[in-house]
């Protein structure tokens, strides 16, 4: 078996795990330290697999992008909450997403011409 192939069944083994804890926190309500580190977990995971898919771009801009908002979602769980690193949580989970719709179009509409 190829390493590559091992982390990433390792990977989304992890967000499984993430995705039922989520899920089992609906019915039996952890307390608020173990919701806190089922999250932070989460936006770990997201934030690893954004700087993952940051290094496969080869535009430098989608690239940067990616992978700064990858390490600020890693970043984020050791510092104090605040309203101003929740709103960049939230764009630094958006944006990757609206650039991978985007981009996923650009290359579509490429293809058919």
């Amino acid at each position: 078996m190829k390493p590559n192939s091992l982390l990433h069944k390792l990977f989304f083994f992890l967000i499984a795990i993430v995705l039922t804890a989520k899920i089992m926190n609906w019915f039996l309500d952890f307390n608020s330290e173990i919701n806190t580190m089922i999250s932070a977990t989460m936006f770990s995971l997201i934030g690893i697999a954004y700087v993952y898919a940051g290094l496969l771009w080869y535009k430098k801009l989608i690239q940067t992008i990616f992978i700064l908002c990858g390490i600020f979602l890693i970043g984020m769980n050791f510092l104090n909450e605040t309203t101003w690193i929740s709103i960049m949580a939230i764009i630094c989970l958006l944006t990757p997403m609206i650039i991978g719709r985007i981009s996923s179009k650009d290359k579509k509409e490429l293809a058919e011409q």
